[in-house]
């Protein structure tokens, strides 16, 4: 609790306590300490990829096929879901930076170092491009490495 803040209940505001050390979420618990709700780690996941509508979020394997897509990702790029899964994350990548390797490279960097940013233009379905930043993280959740990636249309 805040030092010197008198909290009323009706007046309580949440803060999401995260808790890595079971590989669950902790509580949502109030300013008071009481705890009202529990998420799981995969329903706020699922919760915050399918309403960060300003980013496109996405999961690849480690050679670089997309095995999830957000619906950001659909509204950011013009790819539906259907379209994207299954095919290589290089579609993004305009063709001068797919000549240049710069997906493999990329992904080389994520998979090595834990994460790779950029910060460049990217392709959308109808061929327009788009500048955005983003990051492609590795995450070991499964047995087989995987990255995730985050853009943000700028």
């Amino acid at each position: 609790m805040i030092q010197g803040a008198a909290v009323r209940p009706a007046e309580r505001l949440s803060l999401l306590l995260i808790s890595r050390s079971f590989g669950r979420l902790g509580a949502l618990s109030s300013w008071d300490g009481t705890r009202s709700m529990q998420f799981s780690e995969t329903d706020l996941a699922r919760t915050i990829i399918d309403n960060a509508l300003d980013y496109a979020i996405f999961t690849m394997n480690a050679d670089g096929t997309i095995t999830s897509w957000s619906p950001g990702a659909e509204r950011i790029t013009g790819l539906s879901a259907a379209e994207a899964v299954g095919e290589n994350g290089s579609i993004l990548f305009i063709e001068p930076d797919r000549a240049a390797g710069l997906d493999r490279m990329e992904r080389e960097k994520a998979l090595a170092s834990g994460r790779a940013e950029d910060s460049r233009w990217h392709m959308r379905r109808d061929g327009r491009r788009f500048w955005a930043n983003g990051v492609t993280m590795r995450t070991d959740a499964d047995e087989e490495p995987a990255l995730i990636k985050i853009i943000r249309d700028e």
